[in-house]
This record gives C-alpha cells, sequence and structure tokens, in this order.
C-alpha cells in the first residue's frame, strides 16, 4: 500500500517522515525524508539504518533486497521580497519570494 508522509518516526532532529511506494506487488521505492539545515543532515549509515528499523517495525521486518540506492538534498530557503512591476501580474511561490 502506498504510504505518504508517515511521520509515526522520531522527529528528534526535525521534520522527519517516510514514503512507501509500491512499483509491484513484491517491490516498492522506500523514501526515508528529513527536513533540516544542512548542518545537521543524518549520515548515509544513518539513513541505512532509519531504513532497516522502519521496514522492521512497520513492515513486520520483511526479507528484503535493495536493487537501487539514491541520495540527495533538495535546497529549501526563502528568496528576498521581489519587487512586482505590474499592476497585471500578480507573482506567486518562488517568483514571488516565497518557497
Amino acid at each position: 500500500k502506498v504510504v505518504l508522509m508517515d511521520f509515526r518516526v522520531s522527529q528528534e532532529k526535525g521534520i522527519h517522515f517516510f514514503y512507501v511506494l509500491p512499483l509491484k506487488d513484491n517491490q516498492a521505492l522506500v523514501e526515508d525524508t528529513y527536513f533540516l539545515p544542512n548542518t545537521i543532515l543524518p549520515s548515509q549509515e544513518e539513513y541505512q539504518k532509519g531504513i532497516i528499523q522502519y521496514l522492521k517495525e512497520y513492515f513486520n521486518d520483511p526479507d528484503y533486497e535493495v536493487f537501487h540506492r539514491e541520495t540527495g538534498i533538495l535546497p529549501m530557503f526563502q528568496l528576498p521580497n521581489l519587487a512586482n512591476h505590474s499592476k497585471r501580474v500578480i507573482k506567486i511561490g518562488s517568483a514571488a519570494g516565497l518557497l
């Protein structure tokens, strides 16, 4: 089953949740996600331990095989408020200086 933004995990370091996106009956993408300052990001080892613990706790310790691993960081910041140069266009989102 699809699990989106599962917050049942520790929030000790900051905003933390999991995604589980099934690909087949016996295959899924499992993502461990944090919203944190980049100065306190978990190590790759911490991510792996977290995924193993999550699978044990919420999927009854399944027998699994890892086919692919990837990592990434999405910068999350607020831009300065940008001037609106037109009375006919209202900027929203990142164009307005908000993310």
